[in-house]
């Protein structure tokens, strides 16, 4: 390319006569010849830097050969030509047996740790009913956190699991703790079975909250994990809510959920949309709910 913008400068700057002379004809030929012989030599060297490019990209992806079924995060150097895969982690062999499907919602680093949520479809054997409900009580899901040593970038290692029942929603890490919210409905309320589960163990009752405006037989489920303490939940609280959307400040997550009310009067009954702002409070590992309000209408 270089070899050709060359020539059309050159081109350019000469004299444009009428008439050209034999002396003139015989240097451009030979020029002309010069020019293809580099120009087929640029060529060649091309070819062969481009051949043993694809021959080390190949190479490299043959010895990590993708598993089309297996799930892998890889570790990647970013460093121009010498960018390459460091390691790679089978996520596929940390999922549970007997699913049936899952999906990775997020993937967090702090220092020299890799935290990655996924959120996990079970099915039920144990449902016997095939009544209105049955769609939902024959599945449930629940929501696991691995965590990753990967201070050796070659060889990350799994040091930590954690997991809370129920569907994900969001998460948010900071102060070095991981919060993480999910979404679960009991179909199956009974009074033995009326909390949701962290950790295969029941929710206590004093970080049970039960808002005043809500009726309904599900929970937004929160915990927190502690970065240097993976393997274990530092805090875990149940707000019996509905789906919501989320807003997030520097310490404090506001719940938000939309509600049809009625409203009784002398006259008439009277329908209106409101919703519900719950203000959970959120720092060193701690959740505790500050406070709550209903508002006619709805959020836009």
């Amino acid at each position: 390319t270089e070899t050709e913008s060359e020539t059309e400068i050159e081109t350019e700057t000469e004299p444009e006569t009428e008439m050209e002379t034999e002396t003139e004809t015989e240097l451009e030929t030979e020029t002309e010849k010069e020019i293809e012989t580099e120009s087929e030599t640029e060529t060649e060297t091309e070819t062969e830097i481009e051949s043993e490019t694809e021959t080390e990209t190949e190479t490299e992806i043959d010895d990590y050969e993708d598993d089309p079924e297996t799930d892998y995060v890889k570790i990647i150097k970013a460093d121009g030509n010498d960018t390459r895969v460091l390691s790679r982690i089978n996520l596929s062999q940390y999922i549970p047996d007997n699913i049936e499907s899952y999906n990775y919602k997020e993937m967090y680093v702090d220092d020299d740790k890799l935290f990655i949520i996924c959120d996990v479809m079970f099915g039920n054997d144990n449902v016997k009913t095939t009544g209105q409900y049955y769609e939902y009580l024959a599945r449930y899901n629940r929501t696991y956190t691995f965590t990753f040593d990967i201070s050796d970038k070659s060889n990350p290692e799994k040091i930590g699991e954690v997991n809370q029942e129920g569907t994900y929603i969001t998460s948010r890490l900071t102060g070095g703790y991981l919060y993480t919210f999910t979404y679960k409905t009991l179909y199956d309320f009974t009074e033995e079975r009326c909390v949701p589960k962290v950790n295969g163990n029941y929710i206590l009752p004093q970080n049970v909250y039960i808002s005043e405006y809500v009726d309904r037989t599900s929970y937004i489920v929160v915990s927190s994990v502690k970065c240097s303490k993976p393997k274990k939940i530092s805090k875990s609280l149940a707000l019996l809510a509905d789906y919501a959307d989320f807003y997030v400040s520097g310490k404090n997550i506001y719940i938000l959920e939309d509600s049809y009310e009625e409203e009784k009067t002398e006259d008439k009954n009277i329908n209106y949309m409101a919703t519900h702002i719950t203000k959970i409070n959120y720092s060193k590992g701690n959740i505790k709910v500050t406070g709550e309000k209903s508002f006619h209408g709805t959020i836009k």
